[in-house]
């Protein structure tokens, strides 16, 4: 973490995923399934919100748009093309009671060309540029640990960081950081297991005390 995958043009890093929902399904007769990838449309010309970013399911049918809070950040990213989004919905999902019955929504994040200075150490000119130091070092610091409480732990350090005012990649590498954790901790399960089958592999069972 962070990967790359090859495209068509170049190769692009994938900088991480972020966990959000599709808003206002509601209002669409189309859906979207489970497991599924959808495409997203930026729709800067939308007269409810210039940031805008249009959800569709595999057949091009609208479904939804992404949230307000995330767009207000994602979309001068994917304007000024220093990053691409991918999108799809986990499998083994549900509507949320808490987003109106909506699908959770997975965003895979990719550095562009233009976008390959983006963890890159910036010089420091005033509050902006201070507080994107912090969580750009704190990014990194993430992708080393290999405990996912240690992550949990910095999270819960930085989110009075969220209710200041910050430049639209260091929202996106907050955002970041929770999905970072689920994956320590999903790998942090794997090693167990496959500890576990190495002690079953030479546990030798007695015989019986009663």
């Amino acid at each position: 973490m962070p990967t790359k995958r090859r495209t068509k043009m170049t190769e692009e890093q994938l900088l991480g995923e972020i966990e959000t929902w599709i808003a206002g399904m509601q209002y669409y007769d189309a859906t979207v399934g489970a497991g599924e990838q959808v495409n997203l449309e930026r729709e800067p010309d939308n007269r409810h919100d210039p940031c805008s970013i249009r959800v569709e399911n595999g057949r091009c049918q609208p479904v939804g748009h992404l949230p307000r809070q995330i767009v207000a950040w994602l979309a001068p990213l994917i304007d000024s093309d220093q990053v691409h989004i991918e999108g799809y919905v986990p499998q083994n999902t549900a509507p949320s009671s808490q987003h109106r019955g909506s699908l959770p929504l997975a965003l895979a994040i990719f550095l562009s060309r233009s976008g390959n200075q983006f963890l890159a150490q910036r010089k420091v000119r005033n509050k902006l540029d201070a507080l994107h130091e912090v969580v750009r070092r704190s990014y990194e610091d993430a992708t080393g640990y290999a405990d996912a409480e240690l992550i949990d732990g910095l999270v819960e350090g930085l989110r009075p960081l969220a209710r200041q005012e910050l430049l639209p990649e260091s929202r996106m590498l907050l955002a970041m950081l929770p999905e970072i954790a689920r994956e320590k901790r999903m790998a942090q399960s794997i090693r167990g297991m496959a500890r576990l089958r190495d002690l079953v592999g030479v546990l030798q069972i007695g015989a019986p005390l009663h």
